[in-house]
């Protein structure tokens, strides 16, 4: 008779050597995953150990659905996201249905710690069932050797070890403020790669750090994963760094297209692709209703009042299966209010003003596209005013996230 799967958070003492020995037999490169989680991807990391979950039969763990606690920026707010990896079954195990439970139960563990949003990089046609649905594209710039800009005599590259002390998150988040999608660090407090991933610093005047890249040198091409500072001096290390290690183009990938390196990048010639996966690749989902739109409450006020409808007042009621929220906008600003709290202290469930939706209202939030097309896309339902305040409200973000924040 088959044992059943028991589900339960890991334990660092308890679990963490057989969880990196699973890693290791799932992904190939055994001992290479064990360095990859001691170096940061799990340990000293934001890997959540009570919010992850495990399969277990008897004492042996068998499959694993691992949350990475983080908070993605939305406008000028960020919403508490569990980014999602390490999602792998023991090969004995595999066909079971343990895998399964084992993210059902990672999906309640986060709505009910309070996360707002999930993301996560997937294979195709997989993590549709657990309510996932495709984010943003992946892009790539390819910028050749000859086209990028003379060197800048005064820009002096130091290789440096990554830490929390060198200053690199606090020029992050000045540079990524109000990106939407972008992670807010610190999220990974040490380099995960280090015998692929470089660290260069530079300062512009006094001691403090001002600018950095992080990049990797691989057939010929040096792949930029990480960057901050100012635009133009960020371009200039990428070319120095380039022609230093004889490489013959830069590559860059997700670059979010409200980064200011994109001025930069106006002035030279580049090529730019974009992938589209239907139904993999970057992948979003709603955790927790009511946690989410909280989470955005001061961006949602701020964009209503830069429109036609900032003197409008009233209530939206927004249905995602059997969640439901109400925005209440007043004078004031917009208060987010569970719906049968609200009947509760008004008497009535108003009702006038809806839209609603599936798992599909989690791109309307980070503004994947321009929200009427969303709705029409998706099939939401709107009556009243709501598809004219969806639109003042949830605007096209061109979200994304950079490599060095991958789960």
């Amino acid at each position: 008779m088959a044992r059943a799967l028991r589900i339960e958070h890991p334990d660092p003492e308890t679990h963490r050597a057989a969880l990196y020995d699973l890693m290791g037999k799932s992904f190939g490169n055994y001992w290479g995953s064990f360095d990859y989680c001691r170096n940061g991807y799990i340990e000293e990391s934001h890997y959540n150990w009570r919010t992850s979950r495990i399969g277990l039969i008897g004492d042996e763990i068998v499959s694993h659905f691992g949350v990475w606690d983080y908070r993605t920026r939305v406008g000028g707010d960020a919403i508490r996201t569990g980014g999602i990896g390490a999602v792998m079954t023991d090969r004995r195990y595999r066909k079971r249905g343990y895998m399964r439970e084992t993210a059902e139960a990672g999906c309640e563990a986060m709505a009910d710690q309070g996360y707002g949003l999930s993301v996560l990089f997937g294979i195709p046609d997989f993590y549709q069932r657990f309510g996932y649905v495709p984010a943003w594209d992946a892009s790539s710039i390819t910028v050749a050797e000859r086209d990028l800009p003379a060197p800048q005599a005064k820009l002096k590259l130091r290789k440096v070890r990554y830490g929390p002390d060198n200053g690199f998150d606090e020029i992050a988040n000045r540079c990524n403020a109000g990106l939407t999608g972008t992670a807010v660090r610190p999220t990974y407090r040490r380099n995960r790669r280090p015998d692929e991933w470089s660290c260069y610093r530079w300062r512009s005047s006094g001691e403090a750090t001002s600018g950095y890249v992080i990049v990797a040198h691989r057939d010929g091409g040096c792949l930029l994963i990480d960057c901050a500072g100012d635009a133009d001096e960020i371009l200039a290390a990428c070319a120095q760094l380039v022609r230093r290690n004889g490489c013959f183009e830069l590559i860059i990938r997700n670059l979010h297209r409200r980064h200011t390196l994109f001025d930069a990048l106006d002035s030279i010639r580049y090529r730019r692709e974009e992938y589209h996966d239907p139904s993999g690749g970057s992948m979003i989902r709603i955790a927790n209703l009511p946690a989410c739109l909280e989470s955005m409450q001061k961006t949602l006020t701020r964009r209503l009042r830069d429109t036609a409808y900032s003197s409008w007042t009233g209530s939206l009621l927004i249905q995602r299966d059997r969640e439901s929220v109400v925005l209440e906008v007043t004078r004031r600003g917009i208060t987010v209010r569970d719906e049968e709290e609200r009947a509760k202290s008004r008497g009535t469930k108003t009702r006038a003003h809806r839209v609603r939706g599936g798992d599909e209202l989690a791109l309307l939030f980070i503004g994947a596209d321009e929200p009427e097309r969303l709705i029409n896309r998706c099939g939401m339902r709107t009556s009243g005013s709501a598809k004219a305040l969806v639109c003042a409200l949830f605007p096209e973000q061109t979200p994304s996230l950079g490599l060095w924040d991958h789960f």
